[in-house]
């Protein structure tokens, strides 16, 4: 999936906002494509990856989601032939232009090195 929204990159919001996270921020490479599940409700939303640590995961997604929605964050990289299924909990949400919206999520265990390292640019 291509990002439908010019953004800074992840270097210039960190500039911007206190980054309060402990891992190092990646940006995604531009081959990752991802959705999130929302067991509870049974919805699939089509998401953006912003960036990507191994503690957690920008996602931008077309609408709100509530802090501490647990979400199935499904992400595939054709070209490392990389595919990672696994659960995050929704920490904050800011809305974005066009009605779309970051969400800053927790993933319920950390990334090893070879799994974040398939998915950053």
């Amino acid at each position: 999936m291509s990002n439908p929204l010019s953004l800074p990159s992840t270097n210039d919001t960190r500039q911007v906002c206190s980054d309060r996270r402990v891992a190092v921020r990646h940006d995604a490479s531009p081959e990752t494509a991802c959705q999130a599940v929302a067991p509870s409700w049974g919805v699939v939303y089509a998401a953006w990856v912003r960036d990507l640590s191994a503690s957690g995961i920008g996602l931008i997604v077309e609408c709100l989601l509530e802090a501490g929605t647990w979400l199935t964050v499904e992400l595939d990289n054709a070209g490392p032939g990389a595919s990672l299924r696994l659960r995050a909990r929704v920490i904050h949400a800011m809305e974005m232009p066009n009605e779309h919206w970051l969400h800053g999520c927790a993933f319920e265990r950390e990334l090893t090195d070879d799994e974040l390292h398939a998915f950053v640019a």
